[in-house]
């Protein structure tokens, strides 16, 4: 019997080849396809291990020869009583079916299956109203809705390429344009019957909701008003070309679609909060490097602590000084937000740029340096007076 070598676990990428099937039959003869290629057999004797959840020993002994080693997360399912079996790896998200068949128990390789409606519940979440440039908070949630099928999930769950805003007008927003340009590819995750995996986004991160008033079209309209969310999960299928290998092709999508009431602020204090957070908030998404933007973040920390904008003020504070590579101030800021917002949508966003940026400094102390010169030079440009013009 031919062995079929796997040094390393397969997996499936969006858009990429698939891995061939070839079976040995006419080229132009198709037949249904149950699964992968036949990796090899053992006696059905061993069939009790299955049943227990167990890979057999000499399963395992035949796996290893085809360089195939199993994570302390394996288990093994029964998809069909006294019939068919999933050995599922969940340390490396990979599958194999062991079929009973002429008194052996073949093990193959399982074929992908990328879910469809009747499987795979699309969700999305936010909350209905929100204040101008409040963070939008956006949940994408998919659930296998079915009894015992193991699906491919497309991943990674993302707003680039998937997620679609309309203003109240009607019209398609585009994409911020800091994010113009940007790719996102992906892979496939194993989901198992009834697991769930979500994603929460700020989609202000990537959309403009609520600010096009200042930097949207040339036909601009009112910011407030109701916005159309919709996002979109594509879905694949396999097909098998007259040599009988399988290929994914798209299989159209899951689709769902929420309303998002975008208001103005209420009474002096919120209002007054947003006139100094937005020249700032807008300079720091250009990339611009500008005294105003921390100046208007502490200004609102100091005068509006309680106001809707004092979260997303600090934490952008904390940005500001990391990405002028002011560290020494932007790990106190972070700390203070992550001290202050410990249940914040943006913690562990702080906390991650917190340890990269302490890591940034020590291995890169020059640039550190240099960074610190330059501002210093820009601190100390002043206007010459007209008797020395």
């Amino acid at each position: 019997m031919r062995r079929i070598s796997i040094k390393k676990p397969v997996f499936i990428v969006f858009f990429s080849i698939m891995v061939g099937i070839n079976f040995s039959m006419a080229a132009d003869q198709k037949i249904p396809l149950l699964h992968g290629p036949l990796f090899f057999n053992v006696d059905k004797e061993y069939q009790s291990d299955l049943d227990k959840g167990q890979i057999p020993e000499i399963m395992k002994e035949e796996f290893e020869k085809l360089n195939i080693q199993f994570s302390q997360k394996t288990r093994v399912l029964t998809k069909t009583p006294n019939n068919k079996w999933i050995i599922v790896d969940r340390g490396i998200d990979q599958t194999y079916t062991v079929v009973k068949e002429n008194d052996k128990l073949n093990v193959y390789a399982r074929l992908q299956n990328y879910g469809d409606p009747s499987t795979l519940k699309l969700e999305i979440s936010a909350v209905k109203q929100v204040v101008s440039y409040e963070p939008i908070f956006f949940t994408v949630k998919m659930t296998n809705t079915s009894k015992d099928e193991i699906l491919d999930v497309m991943l990674p769950i993302q707003v680039i390429g998937r997620c679609d805003v309309f203003d109240p007008s009607g019209k398609k927003m585009p994409l911020s344009s800091r994010l113009s340009g940007m790719m996102v590819g992906g892979s496939s995750r194993l989901l198992e019957p009834g697991e769930i995996i979500c994603k929460t986004f700020n989609l202000l991160d990537y959309f403009d909701i609520g600010k096009q008033a200042v930097r949207y079209t040339s036909d601009i309209g009112k910011r407030e008003g109701k916005y159309t969310i919709k996002y979109s999960c594509p879905l694949l299928k396999l097909e098998t070309n007259d040599k009988n290998q399988t290929y994914p092709v798209n299989n159209g999508s899951l689709i769902s679609k929420l309303n998002i009431e975008v208001t103005a602020p209420s009474g002096n204090i919120e209002k007054e909060a947003l006139n100094i957070f937005q020249p700032a908030i807008l300079r720091q998404l250009r990339g611009e490097d500008d005294n105003i933007i921390a100046e208007n973040y502490k200004r609102i920390l100091k005068e509006y602590p309680n106001s809707k904008y004092a979260e997303s003020a600090l934490f952008h504070l904390a940005q500001y000084y990391d990405d002028a590579w002011m560290i020494d101030e932007a790990d106190k800021t972070y700390e203070e937000f992550i001290k202050k917002y410990p249940k914040s949508f943006f913690t562990d966003i702080a906390k991650f740029n917190q340890k990269e940026a302490r890591e940034r400094a020590i291995r890169e102390p020059e640039t550190l340096l240099q960074m610190k010169k330059a501002r210093e030079e820009r601190s100390n440009i002043k206007v010459k007076p007209e008797s020395q013009k």
